[in-house]
């Protein structure tokens, strides 16, 4: 019993710590709306699973009945990690929940407390261990509902990124992959501990582990949220100066040949809104342009030119650092170039540039 209050204790304290983090983090000024509503969704939840553990610690629910303690779990973890999941949905669709979405929520939550409540005050409660399996399952889809929706979102911001920036900036956002697979897995283990005291040591351990590291990592992603959200935002904002307002996706390429002529593909901030602009026209013409005609991403385009420049940069120049070279064709760091270079070549820099000598 010690040893479960102990769990129960330093669960609570690591809960709230996490709430304090969310809470003293807020990004002030245009363009953090949504991170914010995010930030408030999950500190809400971590709320919601606080109440858990004080009812635990104060009325010994889980000592006294283990089922009855299932219960409680249930009653609290299903809404709060519901919550803590759509708050990931709601940072990858700018504010805007699918009604979908919320009414899955909102139902899933009234059914689990429907059934939970029809066990525990039915025949003195006779039923309440399988109204707590079938919650358990219930658990389980809402987990495997909505983890599928963020790996969808988060696919979709990548792509997003990859056809608006021509340096990688895809790394600001990783971690919501790396966290949401660990979290998802320590999610589909909450029922294993809820139904099994012996089991909620280890899945303590593992489960408030991966949430801190979700909610670290979401605290920094505040530094980038408005890089993320400006290459979703800018698709149907920006217009063609007025001078260009009649240029055609007919007369794109000429302007794309003196660009890549002047080799302004060299500049490492380059963006698909910063092309656009620089040939007078706007991101959806080019981005449809590049896509359909060229048959790849902005970036993917982008690094093609920068690798083919590079090799030419190597064949003039056989003594100039390879990372000096990286650098002046764009390229924001050696690893980056080698990586870019090895899936075009299917060596390295330092391998191809070897034959040349």
């Amino acid at each position: 019993m010690k040893l479960l209050l102990a769990i129960q204790l330093m669960s609570y304290m690591v809960d709230m710590i996490l709430c304090l983090l969310l809470f003293i983090c807020p990004y002030t000024g245009p363009g953090f709306q949504t991170y914010n509503r995010s930030r408030k969704m999950q500190m809400y939840a971590l709320l919601l699973i606080s109440i858990q553990y004080i009812l635990q610690m104060f009325f010994n629910i889980r000592a006294n009945s283990e089922e009855l303690g299932t219960t409680c779990n249930l009653f609290f973890y299903v809404p709060g990690n519901i919550l803590f999941l759509l708050s990931a949905l709601n940072l990858q669709q700018k504010n805007k929940l699918k009604k979908s979405q919320i009414w899955t929520s909102i139902v899933g939550t009234l059914t689990v407390y429907t059934i939970l409540l029809v066990g525990l005050f039915t025949d003195n409660g006779q039923h309440i261990n399988i109204a707590n399996q079938i919650c358990g399952v219930l658990y389980l889809f809402s987990q495997f509902y909505f983890s599928y929706l963020i790996f969808l979102g988060y696919k979709r911001m990548v792509r997003n990124i990859d056809d608006f920036y021509g340096s990688p900036v895809e790394k600001n956002i990783e971690w919501m992959r790396n966290a949401s697979i660990l979290l998802f897995i320590c999610l589909v283990c909450v029922p294993f501990a809820i139904f099994s005291t012996k089991a909620l040591l280890l899945f303590s351990f593992l489960f408030w582990t991966a949430l801190a590291y979700y909610v670290f990592n979401f605290a920094y992603f505040g530094l980038y949220v408005k890089l993320v959200e400006e290459a979703e935002e800018k698709s149907n904002t920006i217009t063609a100066p007025l001078a260009f307002v009649n240029l055609t996706e007919r007369t794109l390429q000429p302007n794309i040949e003196n660009w890549i002529k002047e080799k302004k593909y060299c500049d490492s901030d380059i963006t698909i809104v910063k092309l656009a602009n620089e040939i007078g026209t706007n991101r959806t013409t080019l981005s449809k342009h590049i896509n359909t005609c060229i048959g790849k991403s902005f970036r993917e385009w982008i690094n093609d030119l920068r690798i083919q420049e590079a090799k030419t940069r190597m064949k003039e120049d056989p003594m100039k650092s390879i990372e000096d070279i990286a650098i002046g064709c764009g390229f924001s760091t050696r690893k980056y170039f080698d990586q870019v270079f090895c899936n075009h070549e299917q060596e390295t820099a330092a391998e191809w540039r070897k034959k040349l000598l």
